[in-house]
């Protein structure tokens, strides 16, 4: 007699966070080896940039790619109040609800030309994630280390002018070993947002 095991609620696995991105990674980004998935999640760090720009609210970009690291920085910083639903800093929700940046743009259709993975994707699968954003006159730093928070950020007072910036590594335990940014296709992505925003200042630097 076949010896069938009992399926019902209590044998099903709740994975939390952002743990279902790692371990089913495919089912998010679809191939791991395809090429151009490195830029594609390097895009997701650019859409709310392009989403603050649209409103003339962001007027510079810079992009900086080295191997599997990236650096993204500009002059518009993620909201840092409690979203009236959710309860948390709307920059937390950005980092690791599924498609929270994508939802919670002011202009849409960002999501669609840019961001089809989403901030939190680029958050699961990142080795090291270290994001620290001005808004409205207060300041804080988002840690993140595949997919979980190292330590809780705080939310301080700041004289500084809004600005976000991000710092990624890329997690070869999930993408392999040889992922890497391939310095053409970084240059095409920040070129089609230029195309886009012919007002915003793009700078690139690849090695």
């Amino acid at each position: 007699m076949v010896d069938r095991k009992k399926y019902d609620g209590a044998s099903l696995e709740v994975l939390e966070g952002l743990e279902p991105i790692r371990i089913r990674p495919a089912m998010y980004v679809g191939p791991l080896d395809a090429p151009d998935l490195p830029v594609r999640l390097l895009r997701q760090a650019l859409c709310h940039a392009v989403d603050c720009a649209l409103d003339g609210a962001c007027t510079h970009l810079r992009i900086s790619a080295s191997g599997r690291t990236a650096q993204v920085s500009y002059d518009a910083g993620i909201p840092l109040e409690l979203h009236p639903r959710h309860g948390h800093p709307v920059a937390l929700l950005f980092l690791t609800l599924h498609a929270g940046c994508r939802n919670l743009k002011k202009h849409i259709e960002v999501g669609d030309e840019l961001c089809d993975l989403g901030l939190a994707v680029l958050t699961a699968l990142s080795a090291d994630l270290r994001v620290r954003t001005v808004h409205s006159g207060k300041t804080a730093t988002y840690h993140f280390s595949r997919g979980k928070e190292v330590a809780e950020a705080k939310i301080t007072a700041c004289d500084e002018a809004d600005s976000t910036a991000m710092s990624i590594a890329l997690d070869p335990d999930i993408l392999g070993d040889n992922v890497v940014f391939e310095p053409g296709l970084v240059r095409a992505a920040a070129e089609l947002v230029q195309a886009r925003l012919p007002a915003l200042a793009v700078q690139v630097e690849c090695a």
